[in-house]
C-alpha cells in the first residue's frame, strides 16, 4: 500500500506488513502497545509510532485522514505527516504516547 501511495519512497525504504490478528504478531503488538486496542493500522518508521511535525504530536496509528478506510477508524496523522517524518527521521519520537485504556475511543471523530 504504502509504496504505491508514496512513491518517491520506493527505493529507500522496506515496508512491512504483519497481520494484527494473528498471535505469532503478538509481541510486536505488545511492544508498540497495540494489542489492547481496536487499531486496524498502524506504522513504525525506524521502530517509532510518533513524530514532532509542526509542533503537534502526530501518532500513525489509525487510518490517515482521509483515506478511503478512515470513515470508521481514523486517525490524527497525514500522508504528509507520515513524508515529513521519512523525509527527516530527525523529528521521530522513541516515546510511544498514543491513548491507551478508557482513554481510547477509536480513531477520529
Amino acid at each position: 500500500m504504502f509504496l504505491f501511495i508514496l512513491p518517491e519512497f520506493a527505493d529507500s525504504i522496506e515496508v512491512h506488513y504483519f497481520d494484527m490478528e494473528d498471535k505469532a504478531n503478538l509481541g510486536l503488538l505488545e511492544f508498540y502497545y497495540l494489542a489492547d486496542i481496536d487499531c486496524p493500522f498502524a506504522v513504525a518508521v525506524n521502530g517509532c509510532m510518533s513524530a514532532m511535525i509542526n509542533d503537534n504530536i502526530v501518532e500513525f496509528y489509525q487510518y490517515p485522514e482521509g483515506t478511503e478506510h478512515a470513515y470508521r477508524n481514523e486517525g490524527f496523522w497525514t500522508l504528509e505527516d507520515l513524508k515529513a517524518a521519512l523525509r527527516n527521521p530527525d523529528l521521530l519520537w522513541t516515546e510511544i504516547v498514543l491513548p491507551l485504556g478508557d482513554e481510547y475511543e477509536g480513531g477520529g471523530e
